[in-house]
Order: C-alpha cells, then structure tokens, then sequence
C-alpha cells in the first residue's frame, strides 16, 4: 500500500446515506440563512488551518504517515479593494459614523423576536428607538425641513421681488458706499469658492454612480460583481464535485487496507509461527549452544587421546631401538676411558652412565587402550545431527501453523471480501449523486434566471444610471449658470459706469446669477427630499448590516438572540436551523474560513455519532473468532531425542577421565634421554684433541655416533603428545558430571517447551489478531479524521457570504451612499450659493434707478466718477428718486 502506510478497514452501516445528506443539506441551508460576513471587514481568522497549528485528535490507532484528500482550489477571491474610491467611501462613513455610533440594541431586538405584536413593541420602546436613531433623526429633520420650507422661501422671495419690490427686486443700487467694491468682493470668491466645493460633490455623486455601473467600461464595482457571482457558483460546483471526489478516495484506501490485511493472513504461518520459534529458540538457545560444545569436547577428545596413543606408541617404538645403540657407547667408552688418569676423563666417565633412556612410555599404553575403545563407539557426527534434527521441529513450526490455519484462512479472506463488497457499496449508500445532481441543477437554474433577468438588470440600471446623470446634469446647469454669471458680471463691471448704465456683460452675468437662484429655487427641495429617503434608508443599513458586519459584531448580537421557544442551552442559529444546539454564526463563518469539514463546523457529532457511522465490530469480532480457533499442535517439538542423550551418557562413562594424566607428564617432563648428547660429543671431541695417547679416532667416531642419536630424537613427537595430553586432562575433567548435567539441561528445556507450548501459542494468536485488527482500527480512525477535519471544507460557504456582502455593501450600497452623500454635499453648497449670488447680482445687473443727492460738493464728485472728460460739460439727467 504505497499511499496508505498505516492501514484500517472499516464497514458502514446503512445509516450513512442519511449522514451525509444531512451533511449537504445544512452546506447549503447555512449558506442560504446566513447574514453575510466578509473578509474584507478585517483580517480573517489568524488560527491556521495547517495541522501543525490546529491538529485534529487522532481516533484511530496506527504509525506512519497518512494519506491525505485532495482539496480543491476556488476561484473566488473576496479580497476586494475599491481602489480610488476608497477615499469617498471612507468620508461616506466615516460621517454615517458620526450620525450613528451607537451599538446594535440587543435588546430591543430580542424584544421584537419575543413580542408577535410589533407595533406594541415599537410604542412601548418608542424613547429607546428614537434615541437609537437620533443621529438619522435630526439629519432627516433637516433634510425634511429644507424639503418643506425651500417652496415657501422661493415663493415668498419671488412675491417679494416680482410684487412688491423688495428682497432686491427694486432695481437700484447705491454706489456712493465706499465698502461696495469690497463686498462685491467678498461675494465674488466667497460663490466662486461655493461652486468649486459644490463641484467636488457633484464629481463625488458622478463616481458613485459609475462605479456599478453595468455597462460602464470603467465600472469597478460592476465587473466585480460579475466576477464574483460567476465564481461562487463556480465555486459550489467545484465544492459539490470534490465532496464526491474525496468520498471516492476515502472508499478506494480500502484497497490497499485490504491488499495489506490479506498479506497478513496468507502469511499467518510466517507471522505467527515465526514468533513462537523466537520464544522457543530463547528457551532452547542455551541447552543446543552447550550440546555443540559437548559436541566440541568428543571431537577434541578423541582427537587428542589418539594423538596421545599414536605419540606413545612411536615413542616407545624409538626406545626400543635406541636402547641397544645406547648400551654398546656406553661400554665403549668406560673401556677407553679408564685409561685415562686426567680430570675430564674421569667427568666423561662420569656421564657416559647416563647415557640411556630417560621416559618410559610402556606401563602407560594399557591405560590409553580401554578409553579409545569407548570412543570408537560413540560419534560426534550423529550427535550434532539428533540436534540438527531437534532444531528442524523448531523451524517447522510455521508449516504447522501454515497447516492448522488453512481452512480458518478462507473464512478470515472471505470476511475481508465481504468487508471490501460493503465498503464498495460506501458512495452508493450516500447517494451523493443524487444531492450532486440537485446541486448543480440548481446552480445551472440560477445561472439560466440569471441570463434571463440581466436584460431587465441593465435596463433599470441604466434608468438609474441615467436618472442619477440627470439630476447631475441639473445641478451642474446650475453652476454653469453661476459660473457665467459670475465670469460675465466679473469682466463686465466696471467702476466708471453707474449702475444704471452697467453694461451689457455685466448685465447678464447679473441675470445668469439669478437663473441660477431660480433653478436652485425649482429643483433643490426636490432632490433634498430625495438625499433624505436615500440617506435613511441607506444610512440605516451600513448602521445595522454592514458595519457590524465589519468588525463581525452582527454575528456576536445574532448568536446572543434567544427565540421564544429557544432552548437554555442552545444558540440562535441551532435553534432556527436544527443542526445543532450550540453552534454559533461566529464559529460556523470562523471555521469555515479555515475550510474546516462541515461535520467538525456544525459540531455533528451531537446527532450523529462517528463510532454509530462506521461500525464494523462485527466484522472484527467474526475475524477474531475465526483466527482464535486456530489450534496448533507442537507436541513433535523434541530438542534432543534419547540417543542423542545416550551419545553424552556414553562419553562420560567411556573412562577418559581415569586415564592418569600426571605419570604421562611426569615422563614426558623426564625427556628422552639423561644427559645432553650433543654436549657431551663435544667434550670427547675435545679430550681426542688433548693428546693423551687415547685412541681418537674411536671417541671422535663416538661422539659422532652420539650427535646423529640425538639429532634423530623424536623430540617434536614429545611435545606434541605433551600439549595433548594437557588438552585431554582439561577437556575430561570430571566428563562425566559434566554429561550428567547436560541432560538435566535438556531436559529441562523440553519440560519448558512442552509447557509453555500452548500459551505461547494463544499468546501469539492474540498478538497477530491485534496486529491484523490494527489495519481496520487505524483506516476506521482515519476516515473519522477525514470527516471530522477534511472531507467537506466548507470554504465556499464563507465566499459566498463574503461575496454577498462585498456585492450587497462594497459595490451596491456604497454605491448609494455615495449618490446621496455628493448630492446633499452639492445641495447644501448650492443654497450658500443661492445667498450669495442673489447679494452678488445687484452688483452686476443694470439698474434702473440709482441715488442723488443735493450737494454740489457730491454731485461733483458723482460727475467727476461718471464722466468721461471732466471738463466736458454735463448732459442733463433723469429725475433721481430718493429711496429708503
């Protein structure tokens, strides 16, 4: 099994088809009840998924590595960025922050799961929902103020003017003010100032609405979308797709669990025979080690005692003949040397007395006889071979077990193939191509409603598009009109011109500032009221959906809601989806982003136990049975059989031990002969070349008859039989004792086997179904681990609702935030422009009357400022009026 080192089998009852529809089914009913989450309000969860950091219990049994499911990669990337319109966006809320920083009222929402009656609840809490809102509640006031009060203000500024000549409608105007120019001034960059900040709202309003735009080839937010919702349902097929996949692996492992299972069972023999030799050899490794030595010892010994024999016999074959040559040179010389009178004859005739034999080997040869008589009849080859033989019966204990087991074998493999037919039945028994089927029917229905409503989804989107372009086109009508009236009026007035002689440039940047103050009048109280529902509505949701969304407060509120038929101990979304009692939004969309297993997230293990799912005790216990019936019989186990104890009784009593070892090293420590020869050749040598008259060539023939004696001595035939002997007496100390407790050894050891046979045997047996089972516990275990941490990542889940809200809040909501938001930015601009342009036209517009006054002093100087030649003389002018 190269992919699966640890191995397990395991047998799934019936109920799994349930299981795992259950399984799909709250996939998707999660997904569909969620609120929406994203990954875009903040980091994801830092708990990594990698088993390092978060590694799963293990439930099985087993070493080694284990293989792990395939995942599969999503296309979709909720790592959403608005790019430049971050910005906007940011002050959108960031001032929606302002008007609402309060906290989700928990509880008066739990008031209104709790109560049937709403609008009780809405009176009774009335206080607590205003000061909720307050924030909305006094923007709405004043948008709505400005809605109702701007109509009565334009109508009564135009009866004013138009009827009665008041709020400038008289068309006269003072110059003789010397902070004249200086207030023109002021109005003069104070509007233009207005309009330039009025336009930045009206760029605000123009890029918020292009930003989903459809068919806008520059719209982000609407390619996003596009993107996101093609992905995630991508993203379910693929999901739907791998859940299959990973089952069909978790089924094909059994291939090599069962491959590796039936190794083991073929191989019972070798396995469990194997292991009852090692117990036996650890009993019988001493008495066979200590038989070989024995074995040892006779071979020595017989070796040496024939050594011995065969020395003696040479030994005093050589005696026998030296003896004779020995006594005629020692007559020889006591004849020639009693005729000598010196010193060295009479030393000479000294030593030629030992001149004979030293060692006498015959009285011991009869000793040596009846021992190597005995050994004659005893062979070391037939013990070594009734050792042999014991230690056969050893080995063929695994033929025995091989034999004993070969029925039960077929049973055990045929319990394997049944396992295996089960586990083959594991996809079917889901019958997860039926909720597949309904899965990507689904995703295909909502893809073809999808193609079907995007022609009306582009065609209202490009109303919207288009109605939002209007009104932008309207208020920018108006700034033109103000930015006309305000380059006109500026590079037509002129100082030296009165105001009734202003001229005609001057004159229509007066009325253009006007037009511009009516378009104000006509159509701002329209689009306030229109900023104001947009701006509740809108405002509203970012508050309660979206922001808490953002920091995940929502789903710590919802989790905390308790339903009125709620257990104590159960949480929101248990309660409304059946799943579970105490599985929590935070933690489904938490593990989920971690593409935790669906049975792991939604905490399964509460109605659906994994030991129920996968149960194949029956199994295991049909193979212990069969494997414990094994019955294997090692009565032929004999480790040395009666004649090979009688070859070691026999050799202790062969009589090798009485052989009297200390008279053969005493003679052979004598040596051969008494005196040196060679030596003593050489002092007749001498005395033949002192010149006493002797017969020297008789004793130089002498002495040489004595060198050739004693360089024939067998003297290395002596050592040898010496080192023998020494040999024989150490390995034939007391034989026979030895031999004696050989057998006892031996029989000892046999009485060992013969006892612990059998349970050593049982023993093994339940070692080697413990072994077998271990396969099966650890696959078992293994597919739990699957299950509970892989099989199943619920990964899409979470896209899907971090798409919902990046579509819903990033793109669309945004989107209408930042509409209203530069509208009202515009609206409120326009009508400090509206102020100042009414204040500024007077000073640009014609008038029909202008002051005069009497003094000729003033009307000097209004002659001098009016006039173009000072000197030329006054044409004569209209009657002035004299005004309040």
């Amino acid at each position: 099994m190269a992919s699966f080192c640890p191995s397990a089998a395991a047998s799934p009852p019936s109920v799994r088809g349930r299981t795992l529809a259950v399984l799909l089914a709250a996939i998707f009913s999660q997904a569909l009840m969620a609120p929406g989450a994203s990954a875009v309000f903040g980091p994801p969860p830092t708990t990594p998924r990698d088993p390092a950091a978060t590694t799963p219990p293990q439930d099985g049994v087993g070493s080694g590595p284990s293989p792990t499911l395939s995942h599969a990669r999503y296309q979709t990337d909720t790592n959403f960025d608005q790019g430049g319109n971050r910005a906007l966006f940011s002050m959108v809320h960031a001032f929606l922050g302002v008007v609402q920083s309060n906290a989700l009222p928990k509880d008066l929402i739990q008031e209104f799961i709790n109560e049937e009656d709403t609008l009780n609840v809405l009176t009774k809490n009335s206080s607590k929902l205003a000061v909720y809102e307050m924030g909305f509640l006094i923007c709405l006031a004043i948008g709505l103020l400005y809605f109702l009060l701007l109509p009565f203000v334009a109508f009564f500024f135009c009866c004013c003017r138009c009827c009665c000549g008041k709020c400038g409608g008289r068309m006269y105007q003072s110059d003789a003010d010397a902070r004249s120019s200086c207030r023109r001034i002021s109005y003069s960059v104070t509007l233009l100032l207005c309009c330039l900040v009025t336009a930045g709202g009206l760029a605000c309003m123009f890029q918020a609405n292009i930003y989903t735009h459809y068919e806008s080839g520059k719209s982000f937010a609407g390619s996003e979308v596009r993107t996101l919702v093609k992905n995630n349902l991508a993203d379910i097929n693929t999901f739907a797709d791998n859940t299959v996949k990973q089952l069909d692996e978790v089924v094909a492992q059994y291939g090599p669990v069962k491959d590796i299972a039936t190794n083991k069972v073929q191989n019972i023999g070798s396995i469990v025979g194997g292991n009852i030799q090692k117990n036996f050899f650890r009993v019988v490794a001493g008495p066979q080690s200590a038989v070989l030595d024995f074995v040892d010892v006779i071979n020595r010994t017989k070796e040496n005692l024939n050594t011995v024999n065969a020395s003696t016999s040479t030994l005093n074959h050589w005696a026998i003949n030296i003896n004779t040559t020995l006594d005629e040179i020692r007559n020889n010389l006591t004849i020639h040397l009693n005729a000598c009178n010196s010193t060295a004859c009479e030393w000479l005739l000294d030593e030629s007395k030992n001149i004979s034999l030293a060692a006498d080997f015959t009285p011991l040869s009869g000793t040596l006889e009846q021992p190597i008589i005995a050994l004659r009849s005893i062979s070391e080859g037939d013990l070594k071979d009734q050792l042999v033989k014991g230690n056969e019966t050893i080995k063929n204990i695994t033929q025995i077990v091989d034999a004993a087991a070969s029925g039960i074998q077929r049973g055990v493999l045929n319990t394997l193939t049944s396992v295996g037919n089960e586990i083959q039945n594991f996809s079917s028994q889901f019958d997860l191509s039926k909720y597949l089927d309904q899965i990507n029917t689904a995703t295909e229905d909502f893809s073809n409603s999808l193609t079907k409503v995007q022609d009306e989804a582009i065609y209202f989107d490009k109303l919207r598009f288009l109605a939002v372009l209007g009104v932008m086109l309207l208020l920018s009508l108006i700034l033109l009109c103000f930015t006309i009236g305000l380059c006109l009026g500026t590079c037509g007035y002129s100082k030296r011109k009165s105001p009734a002689n202003r001229g005609c440039c001057s004159n229509c940047g007066g009325i253009f500032l006007m037009a511009g103050v009516g378009f104000v009048f006509i159509f701002s109280w329209i689009f306030m009221f229109i900023v104001a529902i947009l701006f509740f509505a809108g405002g509203n949701i970012h508050a309660m959906v979206c922001k808490p969304l953002a920091d995940q407060s929502l789903f710590h509120l919802l989790d905390g809601l308790k339903l009125p038929d709620q257990a104590d101990n159960a949480t929101f979304l248990g309660s409304i989806t059946n799943i579970g009692s105490n599985i929590t939004i935070t933690q489904v969309y938490e593990d989920c982003k971690r593409d935790t297993a669906i049975y792991s997230t939604l905490k399964m293990e509460q109605f659906q136990n994994l030991d129920d799912l996968i149960d194949i005790k029956e199994y295991v216990q049909k193979i212990k049975d069969d494997i414990s019936g094994i019955r294997v019989d090692l009565s032929s186990v004999n480790l040395l059989d009666s004649a090979g104890k009688d070859i070691i009784r026999d050799f202790g009593q062969s009589r090798v031990e009485s052989i009297p070892y200390r008279e053969f090293l005493e003679q052979i420590d004598k040596g051969l002969v008494n005196t040196n020869l060679t030596r003593y050749a050489s002092e007749l040598r001498n005395l033949a070349s002192s010149g006493q008259n002797l017969n020297d060539s008789t004793l130089i023939g002498i002495a040489s008859q004595l060198e050739a004696i004693d360089s024939d001595m067998p003297t290395q035939e002596l050592d040898l039989m010496k080192a023998s002997t020494v040999l024989l007496k150490e390995d034939t100390f007391n034989i026979s004792s030895k031999g004696a407790d050989l057998i006892d050894q031996l029989d000892n050891a046999q009485n060992v086997l013969t006892n612990i046979s059998s349970s050593v045997t049982g023993i093994e047996i339940s070692n080697y179904i413990d072994f077998l089972i271990l396969d099966f516990d650890f696959y078992i275990g293994w597919i739990k681990r699957m299950i509970r941490w892989e099989m199943g990542g619920c990964l899409p889940v979470a896209n899907l609702v971090d798409s919902l809200h990046i579509i819903g809040c990033s793109c669309v909501l945004d989107s209408l935030n930042g509409i209203w938001f530069g509208l009202g930015w515009a609206l409120v601009f326009l009508f400090i422009s509206l102020i100042f342009a009414v204040k500024l036209a007077k000073y640009f517009r014609r008038m029909k009357k202008e002051d005069a006054f009497e003094s000729p002093m003033y009307s000097s100087q209004i002659n001098k400022a009016y006039s173009p030649d000072p000197h030329e003389f006054a044409l004569p002018r209209a009657k002035s009026e004299h005004g309040p």
